[in-house]
């Protein structure tokens, strides 16, 4: 691990940081960059390889991080001091690190990071000329170049670029970095020259950082309300309205204030469906505008309104708006044509009960409800002088179904019981075809209540599709019987 600090004094929280890390060896790499404070709490800062170069069994790698924060801004000297490390793929003889903060560097990482370019090369006379080629940069950019060599050696500074730091090591490694502000946009091409007098190879990189972006220039006078600039519009219940809601600060003649950057909330003012608003409804505004862009009501009602509020400025009230009921779901598929009646679902148990004194036995469609529509058939077994008193169904969640279910034959003998009762045209589901059905709480449960309780017993059950859905005792065709029929 390599390990740098800015001590004892941090730098400023937006700063852009650059650490440039240097070890002898070519195939050992960097495999993360990461940043504390020196009493070890995790920083989180994140740092992204600008560019790497490997020769002559030395490396160099640069990485930056923008917008850098989680410090302490001005911390006590010495104490909480921000810290940059990289951790290495293998161990090495030898290293370094050079760290350096920047103020004024844009803060979205991918917009700040301009052009790059990494060059090695070697040399035994002085000056032997080390330069990684030219790169072009904008107006105000930070060109940053760094230099390192295998074997000590002096070493003159890129023309009109001022040094950050030179460092070296009795085991031979040297380096330094030298920046400049492009005072307009050009091409830069530092070039050092090293004092060697045997062969030794050097590494250079140069690379741009682009300026921040100016604040936008104040059109108008500072904001003394809030105005609703995109209208919500007609939307079906729990869909996002479209296109987004915009509210804008705004001064008293209705010019938008583009350095107003707080919070714009808005909520539900006129509520005739006691619909609730979902979404981010808390947005910071950007040149003077909020765009909310998930809103949604989950209650149909005509003559909705949104109120945005922020502090220090007047409420504003939107225009009404309709929120629409959603269209029904689509009708479960006929079954094919020609098939006649198909077995949709099925499922059961047989057993001992799982405690004295149970006067129910009960099944669920689990893993998924059979579509509504269907005939459910449900055959119970018991063993006892109990009899059934009811049958009904339920989701597992315990809401009540109501389907009826029709005694259609029962038989008793030695002391077991079956009886078999039906339930046609079944509705008041979750179905499989059009909605979620969740395990655990919305499966299609068939049950029998019982006169006492019972000790042994089981349910079958079963749904199929294809089955008239009007129930009477004329269409159905039963016989039971006992021993041989």
């Amino acid at each position: 691990m390599l390990v740098a600090s800015f001590g004892p004094t941090n730098p400023h929280r937006g700063d852009a940081i650059v650490a440039t890390f240097f070890w002898s060896g070519s195939t050992t790499r960097i495999t993360s960059v990461t940043d504390r404070l020196s009493d070890g709490t995790s920083v989180g800062n994140a740092y992204a390889l600008v560019d790497s170069i490997s020769a002559g069994g030395v490396s160099m790698a640069t990485f930056a991080a923008t917008n850098v924060g989680n410090f302490l801004d001005p911390n006590p000297p010495g104490e909480k001091v921000l810290l940059v490390q990289a951790t290495l793929s293998d161990s090495v003889p030898d290293g370094g690190v050079m760290v350096s903060a920047w103020s004024g560097v844009e803060g979205v990482s991918t917009q700040a990071l301009g052009m790059r370019r990494s060059a090695s090369g070697s040399g035994s006379t002085s000056p032997t000329v080390a330069s990684a080629g030219s790169i072009t940069a904008n107006a105000g950019a930070l060109v940053y170049g760094v230099t390192m060599a295998n074997r000590l050696a002096g070493r003159s500074g890129p023309t009109g670029f001022s040094n950050i730091t030179s460092m070296s090591d009795a085991a031979g490694l040297v380096a330094g970095g030298d920046y400049v502000v492009a005072a307009g946009a050009g091409s830069f091409d530092p070039q050092w020259g090293w004092g060697f007098n045997q062969p030794t190879t050097w590494l250079a990189t140069v690379l741009s950082l682009n300026a921040a972006s100016p604040a936008p220039t104040p059109s108008g006078a500072p904001a003394t309300r809030v105005v609703f600039t995109v209208q919500p519009s007609t939307t079906t219940a729990g869909s996002s309205i479209a296109p987004p809601v915009k509210v804008a600060a705004q001064d008293s003649v209705g010019t938008t204030d583009t350095t107003f950057r707080g919070t714009i909330t808005v909520d539900i003012g006129t509520n005739p469906g006691a619909g609730t608003l979902s979404g981010t409804r808390s947005v910071a505004a950007v040149n003077g505008v909020a765009t909310f862009s998930n809103l949604s009501i989950n209650q149909p009602g005509n003559g909705y309104t949104l109120q945005a509020t922020a502090v220090g400025l007047t409420p504003g009230t939107s225009a009404p708006f309709n929120i629409t009921a959603p269209p029904p779901p689509p009708p479960p598929p006929p079954p094919p044509q020609g098939s006649g009646i198909t077995l949709d679902r099925q499922n059961g148990l047989l057993g001992s009960v799982p405690a004295p004194g149970i006067t129910i036995i009960k099944k669920g469609f689990n893993p998924v409800n059979p579509h509504r529509g269907d005939a459910i058939v449900a055959t119970f077994f018991w063993a006892g002088a109990s009899t059934i008193t009811g049958v009904s169904d339920h989701e597992t969640n315990g809401k009540l179904v109501g389907n009826t279910y029709r005694l259609v034959e029962s038989l008793s003998a030695g002391g077991l019981t079956m009886a078999t009762y039906v339930a046609t045209n079944a509705q008041n589901f979750p179905d499989a075809f059009d909605e979620r059905v969740t395990l655990g709480d919305s499966v299609l449960v068939v049950e029998a209540s019982f006169s006492s309780p019972v000790t042994r017993g089981g349910v079958m059950i079963s749904a199929w599709v294809g089955v008239d859905a009007v129930s009477s005792f004329r269409s159905l065709r039963e016989r039971s019987c006992t021993g041989s029929c």
